[in-house]
Formats: C-alpha cells, structure tokens, sequence
C-alpha cells in the first residue's frame, strides 16, 4: 500500500465516522418523546450550509469569468450543501411517525 492509498483510507475513515455519529445521534434523537431534540441536528446543519452558500455564492459570482459559470458553481455548490440537511430531514420524519404510530397504538 503507497502513501497515497494510506491516505485515502486515512481521509474517508475521518469523514465516515464522525457522518456515521450524526446520523446515528440524529436516529436516537428523533425517538425522544418531545419532537424538539430531533430538529436540533438538522436545524444546525441547514443554517450551517446557509451560511456557506451564502459566502460561496458571493466569491464565486465574483470570480467567474461569465455569469453563467458562476450560476453553475454556485447551483452544484447549492446541491452539495443541502444534501446533509435533507437526509437528517429525512431521518426525523421517518423516525418520528414510528413514533407516533407507536404513542397511537398505545393509547387504543
């Protein structure tokens, strides 16, 4: 194994483990009783990817060349940003209508 290999390994191990510790906090979160607990993560990382986008679209548009490269950056940049957001979204919503179902059940 070169140097390079390493650290990939090394790299995706630093990314994936902590990615894996979100989106399980986010899993046992969104099972609390109270709804509140479960939109912390994913409020966090909305306003978070806001925050990027918003300085990524200032210093791309003005470092373009043409305004429809700019447009193109700053829409994939957009994409990228809001991926997380929507999967930790996802993952309260599911979770939370187990929930739910579960309180619905327990009450009949």
């Amino acid at each position: 194994m070169d140097a390079n290999s390493a650290n990939l390994i090394i790299f995706i191990l630093m990314v994936a483990l902590p990615l894996a510790g979100f989106l399980a906090l986010e899993v046992f979160l969104s099972r609390r009783q109270s709804a509140w607990p479960g939109l912390v993560l994913p409020c966090s990382v909305t306003l978070g990817a806001l925050n990027m986008v918003r300085q990524m679209a200032l210093n791309i548009l003005t470092a373009q060349p043409t305004l429809i490269q700019g447009i193109l950056y700053v829409t994939g940049f957009i994409i990228v940003c809001f991926v997380p957001s929507a999967a930790m979204f996802v993952i309260y919503f599911t979770n939370r209508k187990k929930v739910q179902e579960k309180q619905t059940q327990s009450k009949k």
